[in-house]
């Protein structure tokens, strides 16, 4: 799997392949799951203390409400309850970002958005899968500032300690992103 890093408040080494992207952006997207609700997987990735999840976005009046009412109820589970207002404020702009620019384009046929979140030591992995092939654009700062859209991947970026893309195959992206997430206590 080649992820494309777009930011990194680490070092070269530990941001060329991160082993939880590896087992864990894969998993977004559940095969052969027809809830239309919560779908968990059961699997673990290597280097997570706890399963990652999975949940499907519709694109419809209520799917950000849905995503963020799944990622504190997970978060809650894990025992990360802190953590939620950052969390929360990513998932809803990588949710947005794939229902803006990926769902009105995505292919007949393709499995449409999903959501997954996965915890490791000290860190929450927040990833959403899209049918689309188009990697994430960010605007730069000569862009329209009173402009209403365009500072997701700006509040993505400031939020996490690294963020960027996966090629899922056969079509379609997965961008991820890594928030801190220390435990309390």
């Amino acid at each position: 799997m080649s992820s494309h890093v777009i930011r990194a408040q680490h070092t070269a080494s530990e941001t060329a392949s991160h082993p939880d992207l590896e087992g864990a952006v894969g998993t977004v997207r559940p095969t052969g799951s027809t809830e239309a609700e919560k779908t968990y997987r059961q699997q673990s990735a290597p280097g997570l203390s706890a399963v990652p999840v999975a949940f499907p976005v519709s694109g419809g009046p209520q799917c950000f409400a849905r995503a963020r009412d799944f990622t504190r109820e997970t978060l809650r589970r894990w025992s990360l309850d802190h953590c939620c207002d950052d969390t929360v404020t990513v998932v809803t702009e990588l949710t947005a970002n794939a229902v803006t620019h990926a769902l009105p384009y995505a292919p007949v046929g393709t499995d449409g958005i999903w959501l997954g979140l996965a915890v490791g030591p000290g860190h929450v992995l927040c990833a959403v899968a899209d049918p689309v092939d188009r990697p994430p654009v960010v605007r730069h700062s000569g862009d329209d500032v009173l402009e209403e859209h365009g500072r997701g991947l700006h509040l993505i970026d400031a939020l996490s300690r690294r963020w960027g893309w996966t090629r899922n195959s056969p079509t379609g992206k997965t961008v991820w992103a890594l928030l801190p997430a220390p435990r309390r206590g």
